[in-house]
């Protein structure tokens, strides 16, 4: 497959000079304002809303990853959220969404240039937009805008494909240190960069894995300089079997990637001899692939104005699978230029490293580029048909316009009305000043606001003294006058960040016990993950820390919303 090496380089360098780069520019700043100022303060959750921001903090505290906190992920995302913590003041939560923005429209036109490089077709300004816009309003969807590293993931990773595309050594080696800096992010991204050397064929030269390991290296010389290596292996391979019940078992038991594969072995696969033979079929053939990918992302656009989430995650695995299906054909390996494999096959990759996680297990954030990937198959064979009755009616550039329309509308919709743990925009009423540090110019519902508003009578009635906060919660330490004094910011035992492993439910007990006479427990009474629909008890047994201190601690006082102990 290196044999496409020289292809690409040919053909890629104008994609960044001249029209090109302005219109990319352009696109980079204009959609993430617009979106920004549309959609950015809209919802608050005290769950996991800042968890990577109170990472930030501790990084800011000279705390050392692993050694000082826990964490089961790399800490690479935690510093990328330090200048806003730092600088941020009282919008750090508003101008952290405003750079998630901005990741989201770098991953778009990055992969928007791989693959119509890669797939070998001529689009023109207007196109590259249009497309892009088609990966930004898929990948998006109605996925909560906030500091995560599963998106720091993507968003390395593309950067690295962006310098991977230009074709020089020195630029591919840029390209290799970005993509290898994904894992540090998330560990799911571990074999990205290994399945980038191989499909690309680079892996023939020891300077591109020097490059690769460049980042993993300078992490483990900084942990261990720290004497946080250890606590860092024993926190990273935590997630027991995480890796072969969302990784593998997951695809193998979903009847949509089932269906995808079908669909797209046989109609997106299939070939044809070029120049094609002197008959209707080529071309019926044609747009047959062209309504099957128009009815696809016409499906994606109403299942992503609807908002259900598990719905949106089983059209990501349809989407996942008819990408797959082509490569599945033997004869499709033989017909087409190397590069299409190549491309096809970083798209299934990235967006299979995206989908290893407890909650979020598919690979929905990649769904704007496993829908290019289908777009691109049909510009693809535009040139060999030529000019004919069926693409004179509906050329790809069109399909494209009429996908994207779908798309902004549904999209707009959607971030409207399927908020994040939220209320539909209208029903957010209270602004987050006052009640959560850092948190001005973000709406969110009363009861949210009420909650937190509780949180800082609890904290009023400790006088002053050291406070730990149970078991939610993570984003009022971001900006919070105290730091947290437990190793952990959000408890969820149900996620590898929790306190479900014993050797961190210890620690957490530990942190505890040491300041058993001088430090405040607040407990909240009422689940945070459904504060929008009302406020329901906290469940018993769900989180083990709270089970601890209910049972080992006294009870000195309580709130509406919350209980302290001593």
């Amino acid at each position: 497959m290196a044999a496409s090496s020289g292809l690409t380089r040919a053909s890629t360098g104008k994609a960044w000079q001249g029209r090109g780069v302005v219109a990319g520019l352009a696109y980079i700043v204009i959609v993430p304002v617009c979106a920004h100022l549309l959609f950015s303060s809209l919802g608050f959750n005290p769950t996991d809303d800042g968890f990577v921001l109170a990472f930030s903090r501790r990084l800011i505290e000279h705390q050392v990853p692993h050694r000082d906190f826990i964490s089961v992920r790399p800490a690479l995302s935690a510093l990328l959220g330090v200048p806003f913590v730092l600088f941020g003041g009282e919008y750090v939560f508003w101008l952290s969404r405003f750079f998630v923005w901005i990741q989201f429209a770098l991953i778009s036109w990055a992969w928007m240039l791989f693959l119509s490089r890669l797939f070998v077709i001529r689009l023109g300004i207007a196109e590259m937009v249009l497309a892009s816009i088609v990966i930004f309003t898929a990948s998006v969807h109605t996925f909560p805008i906030m500091a995560w590293s599963t998106i720091d993931g993507i968003f390395f990773t593309s950067l690295g494909l962006l310098f991977w595309l230009r074709g020089s050594k020195a630029s591919r080696l840029v390209g290799y240190v970005l993509i290898g800096a994904a894992p540090l992010c998330k560990q799911s991204f571990l074999w990205l960069p290994i399945a980038a050397l191989i499909v690309s064929g680079d892996w023939r030269h020891i300077r591109n894995w020097l490059a690769m390991a460049v980042p993993g290296i300078l992490y483990l010389f900084y942990l261990g300089w720290d004497g946080a290596i250890q606590d860092a292996l024993v926190q990273v391979l935590s997630p027991d079997g995480l890796f072969f019940s969302v990784g593998i078992w997951r695809y193998v038991t979903d009847y949509a990637l089932l269906w995808g594969i079908i669909l797209g072995y046989a109609i997106i696969g299939f070939e044809w001899p070029v120049p094609p033979p002197d008959s209707v079929k080529p071309h019926l053939l044609r747009l047959v692939q062209m309504l099957v990918v128009f009815l696809i992302l016409a499906m994606d656009a109403l299942v992503l104005a609807r908002g259900k989430t598990g719905h949106i995650f089983r059209l990501s695995f349809l989407l996942f699978g008819v990408v797959l299906g082509p490569l599945l054909r033997p004869a499709f390996w033989r017909e087409r230029p190397p590069g299409t494999i190549q491309a096809t096959a970083m798209v299934l990759v990235t967006a299979w490293s995206a989908s290893l996680s407890n909650g979020y297990n598919a690979p929905v954030l990649m769904a704007g580029p496993l829908a290019f990937c289908l777009l691109a198959h049909v510009y693809f064979h535009t040139e060999p048909l030529g000019e004919t009755k069926w693409s004179a009616k509906m050329p790809p550039a069109t399909l494209t316009a009429l996908a994207a329309l779908l798309l902004v509308i549904a999209f707009a919709i959607a971030r409207f009305d399927h908020i994040y743990r939220d209320l539909p925009a209208p029903a957010l009423t209270r602004y987050l000043d006052g009640v959560l540090p850092g948190g001005k110019q973000i709406r969110t519902n009363s009861n949210t606001y009420d909650y937190l508003a509780d949180l800082h009578t609890a904290i009023a009635r400790t006088n002053g003294r050291i406070h730990a906060i149970l078991p939610d919660n993570a984003g009022f330490w971001v900006k919070h006058s105290q730091v947290n004094p437990l190793p952990a910011d959000w408890a969820d035992w149900l996620l590898p960040e929790g306190s479900g492993k014993p050797s961190q439910l210890d620690r957490m007990v530990e942190a505890l016990e040491t300041r058993r006479g001088r430090i405040v427990v607040i407990v909240q009474k009422v689940s945070a993950r459904s504060l929008a629909m009302g406020f329901e008890p906290l469940a018993k047994a769900r989180y083990p820390i709270v089970d601890y201190v209910r049972a080992s601690f006294t009870k000195v006082g309580e709130t509406k919303y919350f209980e302290l102990y001593e």
